[in-house]
């Protein structure tokens, strides 16, 4: 009879299975909160791929413009050459190989970017390729920059090897 009596007290003293008004409203409010702060955290990730993307396409813009200008600075200065007959024609040729390759990486990487985007799109599979498309990409990206680089130190040693001898 004693066990009844103190398990009757103890459902007694346990708390309703309904909550009260003001328990609905403090869930309420903390679902609320929870839900404006996962939108807030959604926005803030939306608002950081688009500075990637758009990041990205500027990397990609600066690595074509570098290379593809150095390319025809090359290009019209060895034309100049050819036409007064220069000896040196072939070494300010190799200076331009740099730049072309560095032009040619600037196009792979645009292309490397719209591949890992599309394959970001698809499934579990294709996200890890997505992945690896990224860093060729961004591989390419480097040696794009790299090689704009080294066109420019080839350059600069032709042109300081045999100044006087350029008409």
């Amino acid at each position: 009879m004693d066990n009844l009596i103190n398990y009757l007290s103890n459902v007694q003293d346990a708390p309703s299975a309904e909550p009260s008004m003001a328990e609905l409203e403090r869930y309420k409010a903390d679902l609320s909160s929870h839900l404006e702060a996962a939108k807030h955290n959604y926005n803030g990730e939306i608002e950081m791929f688009k500075s990637v993307i758009m990041a990205g396409q500027n990397a990609i813009r600066t690595i074509v413009g570098i290379n593809g200008g150095a390319s025809v600075a090359m290009l019209a200065f060895i034309g100049h050459l050819a036409v007064n007959k220069s000896p040196f024609i072939s070494t300010y040729a190799s200076c331009l190989l740099p730049f072309a390759i560095g032009t040619l990486l600037g196009g792979l990487v645009s292309g490397g970017s719209y591949l890992t985007q599309w394959l970001y799109a698809g499934g579990p599979i294709a996200k890890k390729a997505g992945f690896v498309a990224n860093v060729v990409a961004i591989l390419a990206g480097i040696g794009a920059f790299s090689s704009f680089g080294i066109g420019a130190w080839w350059t600069y040693e032709a042109f300081t090897l045999a100044p006087a001898q350029i008409p």
